[in-house]
């Protein structure tokens, strides 16, 4: 993780920091995180595949959409992918 003053609660509501359960027990620590997410650390990886998987399941462009999370990512400002042509 990298070195920041959002810590606890704060730290899982700034999308710049959160990395939901891929925190190690060290980052966990350190960040104050403790008791505020699940047990198990997974990889950043392991939970993209799960929602991929998630989103795969849905029936259409709408469901996508509104699939919870997706409305965050709409309100991102930040680009994600490559520059348009």
């Amino acid at each position: 993780m990298s070195k920041t003053t959002v810590k606890g609660f704060s730290a899982l509501h700034d999308p710049l920091v959160n990395k939901g359960t891929a925190f190690t027990e060290k980052e966990r620590q350190a960040a104050g995180l403790e008791g505020l997410l699940p047990p198990r650390v997974d990889t950043l990886a392991l939970q993209a595949a799960r929602v991929h998987a998630e989103l795969d399941m849905l029936d259409s462009d709408l469901q996508r959409y509104l699939f919870p999370g997706s409305a965050a990512l709409h309100r991102c400002p930040r680009r994600v992918g490559p520059a348009p042509a």
